[in-house]
């Protein structure tokens, strides 16, 4: 399977246009985009996070959802088992779960739609591959056209996801994200469980789709025409947008969700296995640890150990995205992981004045 992902999200802060968080990186294998320069040598050249705004006093006790809601989704396609696979993962690590939007979801399917119709391309084999220059070409104004709608191309609805997301009905006060993957597979089958655990192998995307503030998410696919590759086998060039939100960027019951005083998250979850063992920057693949979204998390030591106890090269945050994550942490391999392997972590840190101290392990698959 070859993948590539895009990221990007648009929070409205106090401007009414927010912010625009954009990183990308397409290669000919494995790809991943969603952080900071998304440099594989780690550096950073997202501006530094604005002050974190102050936990309202009814925020105490939380309101993050523990509840997978039913859906309009059919059973077994691709958007209803990547809704169910992300709502897992949350659901297991602490991070709220996530109720089907039906605006969310024509914002996502409009954007796949229209990648699909203006950046493809002949595969050279016979029809169609995606054209990875034209989904990573940057705008005047940083944007990734992966993410935005130019005027001039068919099927255009509007520039920016929140402003799709609008235009299909979401509300105008909304904070909305997205993310998204495209791969190569020798089936139109599902391939909703591919695109969210690749999207969580990259630390970038991890933030978007895990999000402790949003309530909402939406999901679109698209397909192209039969590309072959080399040895004339029938491939499929398919797209994942995943469009999470939240229905106003304040602590209410339709707003940003906030996390009970004292919440911390790990990923991946402590005994579980992940289907990967890198980050497709050729960075191993990344434990993070995360604090409610008003907090900013200050990292004292974060290791990683693997089974005979050697200590693995880390680099803080790699890969991750800055502007708008300052509850967010990363100990990003700089290699990656060995296959069959159980990992031990360790995370000492401090969020709103209080010491955080974590272990946990976790695996690698096996082939």
């Amino acid at each position: 399977m070859k993948n590539s992902f895009c990221a990007d999200t648009r929070r409205h802060n106090l401007a009414r246009l927010g912010e625009l968080m954009a990183a990308v990186c397409l290669a000919a294998n494995l790809a991943a985009c969603g952080g900071g320069g998304g440099g594989s040598d780690g550096s950073d050249t997202t501006p530094a996070p604005s002050p974190p705004a102050p936990a309202p006093a009814s925020s105490t006790a939380g309101d993050l959802s523990s509840t997978i809601q039913s859906t309009t989704y059919t059973s077994g396609s691709r958007e209803a088992v990547a809704y169910s696979a992300l709502n897992a993962v949350r659901l297991a690590s602490g991070f709220g779960t996530l109720a089907q939007n039906v605006s969310l979801d024509e914002e996502a399917g409009n954007q796949a739609a229209y990648v699909a119709e203006n950046y493809s391309m002949p595969s050279g084999f016979g029809g169609l591959d995606w054209n990875s220059a034209a989904l990573v070409a940057l705008q005047p104004d940083g944007s990734e056209t992966g993410h935005v709608q130019l005027s001039t191309l068919p099927g255009y609805v509007a520039y920016l996801p929140t402003e799709r997301a609008v235009h299909f009905g979401y509300p105008a006060a909304g904070v909305v994200a997205e993310a998204a993957s495209f791969f190569t597979t020798a089936t139109t089958a599902d391939n909703g469980t591919a695109c969210v655990t690749g999207l969580l192998g990259s630390p970038g995307h991890r933030e978007v789709i895990l999000d402790p503030r949003v309530r909402d998410v939406g999901f679109g696919f698209s397909t192209l025409s039969q590309p072959f590759d080399s040895t004339n086998a029938t491939l499929f060039g398919q797209s994942c947008y995943i469009a999470p939100g939240a229905q106003s960027n304040t602590y209410s019951s339709t707003g940003e969700a906030t996390a009970p005083n004292g919440w911390v998250a790990v990923y991946p979850a402590n005994g579980s296995t992940v289907p990967s063992t890198d980050d497709s920057h050729g960075h191993g693949y990344a434990p993070s640890v995360t604090v409610d979204s008003h907090l900013a998390l200050t990292v004292s030591s974060f290791t990683i150990v693997d089974g005979n106890g050697n200590a693995v090269p880390t680099t803080l945050n790699a890969d991750a995205l800055a502007t708008g994550y300052a509850n967010w942490a990363f100990a990003t391999p700089n290699a990656a992981l060995s296959l069959n392997t159980t990992y031990s972590v360790s995370f000492q840190g401090s969020a709103g004045g209080a010491v955080i101290s974590k272990t946990w392990t976790f695996a690698t698959q096996a082939q």
